[in-house]
């Protein structure tokens, strides 16, 4: 008896305790949209995507602790599929172009521009889609003509491709900070086998 009643002290206590007591906890909404979702985060700049009533579309904004910002495509004949990651004043994202080929572009917030990531070169890609940014480094995946599938590290001015030592498929990186790397490789069972590296180690 003695057990149960505490026990049951301790949920009552628990039941009656704030969520967030001690952290800061605040909802994203955009006025006017019906939902939010949260993509990234860098300092005080949170990014992400939401809808308005009516489901038509989804918009990419920005919010810097006080106010939101929409983020539009990179054209008009251009479909914004959503950021994917954010590094101090820039973001990547992914569009849809009107060839329904799928890219890439860095989004500068401070002088609201665009910056497209260009072809690999000898490449005829379908995909070139960004996952993570560190500074001026990029990671991300890309996928060819003939459906094969890539991973790169751009500078800013070139590409590097990525490959695991022990992939058979395609290794994927997810995400950088400074020289590291995280992401996942197929090996030959087909499994998902997640990696963490520096950025030399995994270079070809």
């Amino acid at each position: 008896m003695k057990r149960k009643a505490y026990l049951l002290a301790m949920l009552a206590v628990t039941a009656a305790a704030p969520a967030f007591a001690g952290y800061t906890h605040i909802t994203i909404d955009p006025p006017g949209t019906t939902s939010t979702t949260a993509l990234g985060i860098d300092g005080g700049n949170i990014m992400g995507c939401y809808n308005y009533p009516g489901g038509v579309g989804s918009y990419d904004f920005l919010y810097n602790g006080s106010s939101y910002a929409t983020i539009a495509a990179p054209t008009n004949e251009d479909v914004m599929v959503g950021p994917t990651a954010i590094s101090g004043e820039n973001m990547v994202g992914t569009y849809i172009h009107e060839d329904s080929s799928v890219w890439t572009c860095e989004y500068n917030i401070g002088t609201a521009s665009y910056t497209m990531l260009p072809n690999i070169p000898g490449m005829s890609l379908l995909v070139l889609s960004a996952t993570g940014i560190s500074g001026n480094n990029i990671v991300g995946h890309c996928q060819d003509t003939s459906n094969n599938g890539y991973c790169f590290l751009y500078n800013g001015s070139s590409y590097t491709m990525l490959s695991d030592p022990l992939a058979t498929g395609t290794t994927y990186a997810q995400g950088i900070d400074g020289g590291n790397i995280v992401g996942y490789y197929i090996d030959a069972a087909g499994t998902h086998m997640a990696f963490f590296t520096t950025a030399a180690a995994i270079l070809h």
